[in-house]
């Protein structure tokens, strides 16, 4: 069921983008990009539904692709499963709406090219997005989390015959890749030289030393920050929002604010728990001691 479900999002989000390159005027051009943004929404919201009820993670290899640095590797956990019902929750009805609100760019007088490149990344943008929250190794997080970030940057940049869009535009990708940078130096010293699989570098992360896990903690907490627009880097938010009229379909970027501080907690290294037989907290009232055990 859930490698149904995985394909069906992946092919109506794939089938949305070539709707749109199609170039079917009218609506239903926009009726037939809408469906497929729909169908991948919901696909990707009963998937993460899924996985939680069963509580068993969903894991999917391709070693064959990029094979130097280990392939992509997705595994969706109930952590990253939440978001992905968050983010159909919103990119369901923002849709939806879509329809009707780009028909003011199917002018073939004013807007003869815009409404095909907006439809096409607004789709790409709920594939990537939908695809962070699964990725299981340092590459396919890089490469989901930089297709976020561009694919939203030319949402924001719809209507770039304004100078106030070009200036939202450039502090946009400006913090965006400021926060890669800091996410890349972060995952370097996380990986230590061996394994990019996340579920090797949690079990890893627990012998490094204190100072480089303060080190990693910063990194990550401000790399993810500035896509979560955390003050200070939140100076591209009150920018890009407002510069652009294409903001309403748009709308998932508030999962993907969301998305950017939830993977502190998800990718990144926790302290190990010392619960033991003999110590101070094992004696502890029970709550503490199972919750100590469980982030251990």
């Amino acid at each position: 069921m859930t490698d149904f479900l995985f394909l069906v999002m992946i092919l109506a989000y794939a089938a949305s983008a070539l709707a749109a390159l199609a170039g079917v005027k009218g609506q239903q051009g926009r009726g037939l990009v809408a469906l497929g943004a729909v169908l991948g929404a919901g696909a990707g919201l009963v998937l993460g539904l899924s996985v939680i009820a069963s509580g068993t993670a969903f894991s999917r290899s391709y070693p064959d692709l990029i094979p130097l640095t280990g392939g992509l590797l997705l595994t969706l956990d109930p952590l990253g499963a939440f978001f992905l019902i968050v983010i159909g929750v919103v990119a369901i009805p923002a849709a939806i709406y879509g329809i009707g609100y780009t028909a003011a760019y199917d002018d073939p007088e004013s807007h003869s090219s815009t409404l095909p490149f907006l439809d096409i990344m607004f789709s790409l943008f709920l594939l990537s997005m939908s695809l962070v929250t699964m990725a299981g190794n340092v590459l396919t997080f890089l490469l989901m989390w930089e297709g976020m970030s561009l694919t939203s940057y030319f949402l924001v940049m719809t209507e770039n015959d304004r100078s106030s869009t070009l200036r939202a535009g450039l502090w946009y990708a400006a913090m965006t890749h400021i926060g890669l940078m800091l996410l890349m130096a972060a995952f370097v010293l996380l990986m230590d030289g061996g394994s990019s699989s996340f579920a090797d570098i949690r079990t890893h992360s627990a012998s490094l030393p204190a100072a480089a896990r303060n080190a990693i903690f910063l990194l990550a907490f401000f790399g993810f920050g500035s896509k979560a627009g955390i003050v200070p880097l939140h100076v591209w938010l009150p920018r890009a929002h407002p510069s652009s009229r294409a903001a309403t379909r748009a709308a998932p970027t508030r999962p993907n604010c969301a998305i950017g501080m939830s993977n502190v907690r998800k990718r990144m290294p926790r302290p190990p728990c010392r619960c033991n037989a003999t110590s101070k907290c094992a004696r502890g009232p029970a709550r503490r001691v199972r919750l100590c055990r469980r982030l251990g």
